[in-house]
């Protein structure tokens, strides 16, 4: 069958003119196809259509089907004019400010115009039955980046337009808290943002040593390592994100616990009748209480507050003093054995 010019759509019915069952197919000349249709001879005609594809008029179309059929009965011919659109594919938007975008169609009267995909949370769909449709609304909530939609045409002929909606976002860090990452174990913290395009995460501030920052690039950050032995203490840091809508940051601190671990020398010397000190000292964080048990020469004690032996060793007091000192914070505890040699 050869069509009017200009044609766009066009379906027909057709039935065999045997009583069985027989499989129907119509291609046009640019191979679109209605696909294998059962027709039963006996059952009555059955619908067959299409539309020309990327634009094309639809110029021919050839209909086969088995010879056992004894061929066919072709009826209620339907031909249409392609609707176009006209208008943009795709459209532009901020976040959280409100917009609307018309579309439009020539060609087909008033066509009824619907849509597949999924829209941004706070914008809608409306058909406005007469040949154009509107888009609009505020896009809220998680909506950023891109919309992909195909907008259908359909009455006095058929179109599809694919469009592509594009909310930009200007960046927005999640909060993050205090971070803890003890000495010698394993971390990783993940970094997110919001925005679009896509923002750049940055890190500034001093990390703790074995730690590093990655910006991986689709709007996700991590700090992550294993904070190095000694490196207990508190690191301020902020993250920023930025792209061409501006920038937003975010403070935090990471905190290292580290178990205490004695930096003093385990024994001293003192001579009877002679003032002395002797402090001692351990590492950790936060920093550790040290406290003392064990029998100290007349003269001399033990002050907790500054972790220090001080004091004159009485006359005749001469000897050797073993005591045990215990350092504790809220990682950890651990003891040394301290002897103080008087002479």
């Amino acid at each position: 069958m050869t069509l009017p010019s200009g044609t766009g759509a066009f379906y027909f019915y057709a039935e065999p003119n045997a009583f069985s069952t027989f499989t129907v197919q119509a291609v046009a000349q640019d191979g679109t196809t209605s696909g294998p249709v059962p027709v039963d001879g006996a059952g009555g005609a059955r619908y067959l259509g299409f539309y020309g594809t990327g634009g094309a008029r639809v110029k021919t179309i050839t209909v086969t089907t088995a010879a056992a059929a004894q061929g066919f009965a072709v009826g209620e011919f339907g031909v249409a004019k392609r609707i176009s659109f006209t208008s943009a594919p795709g459209d532009t938007v901020t976040y959280g400010s409100p917009f609307g975008f018309t579309v439009t169609t020539s060609g087909g009267g008033a066509p009824a115009i619907t849509k597949s995909g999924r829209l941004p949370v706070g914008v809608s769909f409306t058909d406005n039955g007469d040949g154009t449709a509107t888009l609009s609304g505020t896009p809220t909530g998680r909506s950023q980046g891109l919309y992909p939609l195909t907008f259908y045409a359909n009455g006095g002929g058929f179109a599809r337009q694919s469009f592509t909606l594009t909310v930009d976002r200007a960046p927005g860090l999640r909060h993050v808290g205090t971070v803890h990452a003890p000495a010698g174990a394993a971390m990783g913290q993940a970094i997110m943002a919001a925005g679009y395009p896509v923002p750049a995460l940055t890190e500034t501030g001093a990390l703790p040593a074995g730690l590093s920052f990655t910006d991986n690039g689709d709007g996700t950050a991590d700090i992550a390592g294993t904070a190095a032995t000694g490196s207990g203490g508190t690191y301020p840091v902020t993250i920023t994100a930025a792209n061409g809508l501006g920038s937003a940051s975010e403070s935090f601190t990471i905190v290292v616990p580290e178990a205490p671990v004695f930096t003093s020398a385990d024994t001293a010397s003192a001579s009877t009748g002679t003032p002395f000190s002797v402090t001692a000292a351990a590492s950790g964080y936060p920093s550790p209480t040290i406290t003392e048990s064990g029998a100290l020469p007349k003269g001399v004690k033990y002050v907790a507050a500054t972790a220090t032996f001080t004091g004159t060793p009485a006359p005749g007091t001469a000897g050797t003093y073993h005591v045990t000192l215990t350092a504790t914070n809220s990682s950890g505890t651990v003891s040394q054995s301290f002897t103080l040699n008087v002479g």
